[in-house]
């Protein structure tokens, strides 16, 4: 589909009845939108925002379902991380919290492992696979004793 987008902003159940919501309701929801979008030829359809963190179980829902990633332009709020010197330290904060964050002119990765100093051809595969399939152009990978940068498709 190449046709124009459709924003999908606001999603609530009937008075937060939680009964709703087991019935699956907010499926049905995002169900019957993109139905929708694809019956009127709608490009892209954006399901709103959701916290960068690849492990975050919003953000891995949706992902299922054939999201792919793109900056927010509505909150251009830069956050600074300050890492330790240590590259296990960073291998390890990026291991259990890896994350998507907007590059210059790209979105990029930062992942980690503390458990091994290099990263194995089938490990890079493995990780530029699973970004390429999120819209990510670049992961930095940290492991205990460096950091790799790893290109996930042709610039």
């Amino acid at each position: 589909m190449n046709g124009p987008d459709l924003v999908f902003r606001k999603l609530g159940i009937l008075d937060a009845n939680r009964e709703f919501v087991k019935r699956g309701a907010q499926v049905g929801l995002y169900y019957f939108v993109l139905n929708h979008a694809a019956s009127q030829g709608i490009g892209t359809v954006d399901i709103t925002v959701t916290s960068p963190f690849l492990n975050d179980g919003l953000f891995r829902h949706k992902t299922a379902w054939g999201s792919k990633i793109s900056g927010n332009a509505e909150s251009p709020r830069p956050i600074h991380l300050l890492l330790d010197t240590d590259p296990a330290s960073a291998a390890r904060l990026f291991g259990a919290n890896p994350m998507v964050v907007a590059g210059a002119d790209r979105l990029q990765a930062l992942m980690g492992d503390a458990s091994i100093d290099v990263v194995t051809a089938e490990r890079h595969r493995e990780i530029q696979s699973r970004c390429r399939a999120l819209g990510i152009s670049t992961a930095v990978f940290h492991t205990a004793k460096t950091r790799v940068v790893i290109e996930t498709r042709t610039l």
